[in-house]
């Protein structure tokens, strides 16, 4: 397929280069991007086949977040622990989650981890200082938070119980897509669209306007586990032995890897600003 990539070299975080994507607008830093791999390694690819390693010798890594400051928050599950890494091999453990799946930043550095087994979301205010956000959720897997910096998890399961939910902060939950078998990971656009994959047999990757019906925009992937919405609207989706980036449609793509690194989970950095509900939500 045709690229639809057009870029300029510019310095960014941990001195890689970073791809700008000329766009409909001003033009938005596409790169770099965080990937966590079944190999225990977290990557920061700077473009195309283009990678450095940040950290190794993590047990079973899943879900990656990174912060304005270049924090990088990632989930051992492995181990059970959240770990946060201030520099490249560097890391203190931030908290502890049974069987940890995914997590997410809100705008006040607020950290929501989900729990597969316990079937909870964590939040964390501080390293070590935690509460249960919610609870009695259906394996929940994905999280993310939509512009309003609202809480969303998937929860994993059939069509009769896979869905993505909106939590509360009194810990309730309303459904936003119902009837999704093995969705995994979620995102939202900037358009607002929430952006999830299944990796049933489609293997797909859907946009759904909040409120609205999803749209299958990509299909026949192998086993989507990540996948992450870029600020100029572009996808990029984590498979076993890829990670691929999708024009906002779903129509054109380009690899950002073949190499066999088994990705689990791609993010970039944030760039949201502080809300004034940060008080209310501690």
């Amino acid at each position: 397929m045709k690229s639809y990539l057009r870029g300029i070299a510019a310095t960014c975080l941990l001195g890689v280069m970073c791809l700008r994507v000329e766009a409909n607008g001003p033009s938005q830093p596409a790169y770099p991007l965080y990937a966590t791999t079944g190999a225990g390694n977290i990557l920061v690819f700077a473009g195309p086949e283009s990678y450095t390693e940040f950290a190794s010798g993590l047990n079973n890594p899943g879900g990656i977040a990174i912060d304005p400051k270049g924090n990088v928050f990632v989930v051992e599950a492995g181990a059970n622990r959240v770990l946060k890494y201030s520099a490249p091999n560097t890391f203190s453990v931030y908290g502890y989650v049974t069987s940890p799946a995914s997590l997410a930043l809100d705008a006040c550095g607020n950290l929501f981890v989900s729990s597969v087994l316990d079937g909870t979301v964590t939040m964390f205010t501080g390293p070590m200082q935690s509460r249960i956000y919610a609870a009695n959720l259906h394996h929940p897997v994905g999280v993310a938070l939509d512009q309003e910096q609202q809480v969303h998890v998937s929860q994993f399961g059939d069509e009769t119980n896979g869905s993505v939910v909106k939590l509360r902060d009194d810990g309730s939950a309303t459904n936003v897509a119902t009837g999704l078998a093995s969705v995994r990971a979620i995102s939202f656009a900037p358009d607002g669209a929430l952006v999830l994959t299944q990796d049933d047999a489609t293997g797909s990757v859907s946009k759904y306007p909040v409120p609205g019906a999803g749209v299958q925009i990509v299909t026949d992937l192998y086993y989507p586990f990540g996948a992450f919405a870029g600020p100029d609207g572009t996808i990029f989706v984590a498979q076993p032995s890829s990670i691929t980036r999708y024009s906002a449609d779903g129509n054109s793509n380009e690899a950002v890897t073949s190499g066999a690194f088994y990705p689990n989970h791609v993010a970039w950095q944030s760039a949201v600003k502080r809300h004034n509900f940060c008080a209310r939500r501690r």
